[in-house]
Formats: structure tokens, sequence, C-alpha cells
């Protein structure tokens, strides 16, 4: 199977993708950005963020992502 999704509006894409997923999950943060591309000869990621880190191997990609996750002690993690 084959699918393709063209995306017009990304910005409006990603904002009702955050409004529904903190509808379902209230209490959970939602990020989301630019994955980086890391050399793991010459990087070490130290970013608390790490869901935005991928091999180099995969930069061909330009991955954007979004994320859902729980909250720590209540409060963001950022």
């Amino acid at each position: 199977m084959n699918f393709l999704f063209i995306l017009k509006n990304k910005s409006e894409f990603i904002e009702r993708i955050k409004t529904e997923m903190l509808i379902s999950y209230p209490e959970w943060e939602f990020l989301e950005g630019d994955v980086y591309y890391y050399d793991p000869y010459n990087d070490h990621p130290t970013d608390r963020n790490q869901e935005f880190y991928k091999h180099i191997s995969y930069a061909y990609q330009s991955e954007h992502r979004c994320i859902i996750r729980q909250k720590k002690n209540g409060n963001t993690t950022d």
C-alpha cells in the first residue's frame, strides 16, 4: 500500500492536533518541532527532549514531530 498526504497549512494542522490531544489528555504536555539529526561520532545529544533526535542517516526525511507526554510532577518538563 502506498499513501500520499498533502499538507497545505502546517501551522493549522499542528494547532488542530494540539487542541484535540490536549482535550483527550489534559494532564499531558504537547511538544512539536523539527527533528535534529545527529552524528553519533561527533554529537552527544543531552537535551531532555530526546524525542526530537534522530541518527544522521535519516536526515533526508526532514522530519517535524508532534509528541505528547506526561508532565513530570504536574509541571511541564521544559
